[in-house]
């Protein structure tokens, strides 16, 4: 489990969801409960995440890959849907990050319809009442992974 949570940070750090100061105060709490904490603490409490990330895989370790899904999760949960610019920047990542995923996903499915929908047809009307209508109950389906990832660091 220790080994997993440094890739797990690294992962939610480089989605956007954590700043650089979070991710070391992370560090520190890690470094201070600990009796012998890993190396790769001290170097994220010292030099930071961006640092970090910038090292080959034999010098730190690689985030976690994290599946369409699990990011699906992570900004769908975090979303404020009254803020138009939100939505709007969540419709365009959905419809570019969804293409290629497995069709057998509803998130992914919804990407697809954003995707035709927002700016394949310009049919705005329709893909709104869509979006609206879909997004809530896939944030309901998908949040488990967003809080799964969550408590991984906590």
């Amino acid at each position: 489990m220790e080994n997993e949570l440094i890739p797990a940070i690294m992962a939610i750090y480089q989605e956007g969801f954590l700043k650089d100061e979070e991710v070391v105060s992370w560090a520190d709490k890690k470094i201070m409960a600990e009796a012998e904490p890993f190396d790769f603490y001290y170097m994220l409490s010292l030099k930071g995440p961006k640092y970090c990330l910038a090292k080959p895989s034999h010098e730190f370790p690689l985030p976690k890959s994290l599946t369409y899904s699990e990011r699906f999760a992570l900004r769908a949960s975090a979303l404020d849907m009254t803020s138009k610019a939100e939505c709007e920047n969540f419709r365009r990542w959905v419809a570019s990050a969804s293409l290629g995923e497995d069709l057998e996903k509803p998130e992914v499915i919804f990407g697809y319809y954003i995707d035709e929908d927002f700016f394949c047809t310009d049919n705005h009307v329709k893909g709104l009442a869509y979006f609206n209508k879909e997004l809530p109950q896939l944030i309901t389906q998908t949040k488990h992974l967003a809080e799964a990832l969550w408590a991984q660091i906590a």
